[in-house]
């Protein structure tokens, strides 16, 4: 029995060992039978040409050429269009200062508000007579028993009174005017020192003169309401009739005055504002010329 399978495991070894060598001198044949084709030198003109279909074969050349970067792209620069020239627009021209009146209409400005200063006085004058006008009724037909005229000459007289003072005011305040105007232009430097002084004296006057009207009014009605009439204003008396009267006439005047003063100084800066005119400046400390203009 051991013989018998000593024989079958050597016939099995002998069988492994005769396949594998067929299969090893099968595969070195196949090797030996293959053609062997050699490349083609790269610069022989006698090198075959490629089949028609077929890939050409790589050279040396194109290797290289693979491998180097590629040329970099020139991208020519776009052109810059030229600026457009824009219009500027032209300042516009500076407003003229006020142009010197000629010497005859200045003169004439001069002479017109000397008229008017007389034509001021006048209508002062006018309401100074016609208080008077008044003072001589409450203190005469008015005390009578009669009271013929009293009533109806003091109704008269005190509207006129009122009129005459309100003119005088107008009057006084267009001399002014024209006189400022005057100065601002021949005499400039008098304007400037006057023009201070007109200023904090007319200011005053106008509202002193208010004051004083309203107050002599106002006392004269409350002395007239109460039951002892003429305890303070007895215009029985011809002293308290001009106190009174007189008070009122001088109130008219002060406030003709403080317009005047005002307007004068008004209209000679306004001129020497926007007339341009240099004049001499003295201060504690520095001299020089002062020049004046519209801003």
């Amino acid at each position: 029995m051991l013989t018998i399978v000593d024989v079958t495991a050597g016939a099995r070894r002998w069988v492994q060992r005769s396949g594998a060598l067929l299969l090893t001198l099968a595969i070195s044949t196949r090797v030996h039978a293959a053609p062997v084709v050699e490349p083609a030198a790269e610069s022989s003109p006698s090198a075959p040409a490629p089949a028609p279909g077929d890939p050409a074969p790589k050279t040396w050349d194109d290797v290289i050429a693979e491998t180097q970067p590629p040329a970099p792209t020139t991208v020519a620069p776009t052109p810059v269009p030229a600026p457009v020239p824009v219009a500027t627009p032209e300042p516009a021209p500076p407003k003229p200062l006020l142009a010197r009146p000629s010497d005859g209409v200045l003169e004439d400005t001069r002479r017109a508000s000397n008229g008017l200063f007389i034509a001021g006085g006048v209508t002062s004058l006018v309401a100074t007579l016609l208080n008077g006008v008044r003072v001589y009724l409450v203190t005469g037909p008015c005390q009578t028993d009669t009271q013929d005229g009293c009533r109806i000459g003091w109704f008269l007289a005190t509207p006129f009174t009122f009129a005459a003072n309100g003119a005088s005011f107008g009057l006084v305040g267009a001399g002014a005017r024209e006189r400022g105007t005057y100065d601002g232009w021949v005499r400039p430097d008098r304007h400037r020192r006057r023009a201070p002084v007109m200023l904090s004296l007319g200011i005053p006057l106008i509202g002193l003169g208010f004051a004083a009207s309203v107050a002599l009014r106002g006392v004269w009605l409350g002395d007239y309401s109460s039951p002892e009439n003429g305890t303070v204003f007895d215009f029985a008396r011809p002293g308290h009739a001009i106190a009174y009267y007189g008070g009122q006439q001088l109130s008219a005047i002060a406030v003709a005055a403080g317009i005047g003063m005002v307007s004068y100084q008004i209209a000679g800066s306004k001129v020497r504002r926007h007339s341009g005119i240099t004049t001499p400046w003295i201060g504690p400390s520095i001299a020089g010329v002062q020049y004046l203009a519209r801003f």
